[in-house]
């Protein structure tokens, strides 16, 4: 009897730990990402970094025959004047 009520009392408290977990992680994790007020207000003032250069890309898509397809997508950098810059 006392190895069975062992037994339900550690069965209790591994479902109670996963019950925990699975309440709390996300909520600390969701914290740890945002910034806080002070980052917020101090950010406002600062002048944000200018964006890097955008890249043009082509991407080319298609599909090759066998069982089952194969589907590939590619993505190939564009010059400024449009044409491909093959790699």
């Amino acid at each position: 009897m006392n190895f069975l009520r062992n037994r339900l009392v550690v069965l209790g408290l591994v479902l109670l730990a996963t019950l925990l977990l699975y309440l709390l992680l996300p909520a600390i994790r969701h914290g740890s990402m945002e910034p806080s007020l002070e980052v917020q207000r101090m950010g406002l003032s600062v002048a944000s970094p200018p964006p890097p250069p955008t890249i043009n890309v082509t991407v080319r898509t298609g599909q090759l025959p066998g069982d089952p397809p194969l589907f590939f997508r590619e993505a190939l950098p564009v010059d400024g004047a449009g044409r491909q810059i093959l790699p």
